[in-house]
């Protein structure tokens, strides 16, 4: 996306499918910036601190820690159990009908919809300032995140 969004390239599939093999081959790419499964990254990133594909805890790595800063001035400005409990209301395959027909949908769910769409975009626009890429590579693999991200503002999914 050449007008200030990002393209993100969106890896569906089924679990032991290989999409991690495919994410990182895709991150060897010049242009290219692979961040793996990013539905996780609240949970298994911010609040447990698991390790990332560089070896890093979350907390100390370099590129998550520049992604943090571009994207929310920082991780401690967010409250990480607010964002797990609104991706949990929204980021789920049984809401799908629901992404397909907005008219037939709570407006409090539509509204918690936009709202996680709008961090979403923040996170994918710090993730391409922080590593310079034109590609975001996102091997998250649920059909329900796959249609969250057609409502991404500034996000080209693909």
């Amino acid at each position: 996306m050449t007008d200030g969004g990002v393209t993100v390239l969106f890896i569906g599939g089924m679990g032991r499918s290989g999409s991690t093999l495919l994410d990182r081959v895709l991150g060897d790419v010049p242009g290219f910036v692979a961040v793996g499964e990013l539905v996780f990254l609240w949970r298994r990133g911010l609040a447990l601190g698991e390790r990332c594909g560089c070896g890093e805890p979350f907390g100390r790595c370099a590129f998550w820690n520049r992604v943090g800063k571009e994207a929310f001035d920082g991780w401690d400005s967010i409250d990480v159990s607010a964002l797990e409990a609104l991706q949990r209301r929204v980021d789920r395959n049984r809401f799908v009908p629901w992404m397909l027909a907005p008219k037939i949908t709570p407006r409090a769910w539509r509204r918690d919809l936009d709202r996680y769409a709008e961090v979403l975009g923040r996170l994918y626009r710090g993730i391409a300032a922080a590593s310079g890429a034109e590609v975001v590579v996102d091997s998250s693999k649920h059909a329900s995140t796959a249609e969250l991200m057609r409502r991404v503002p500034g996000v080209e999914a693909r």
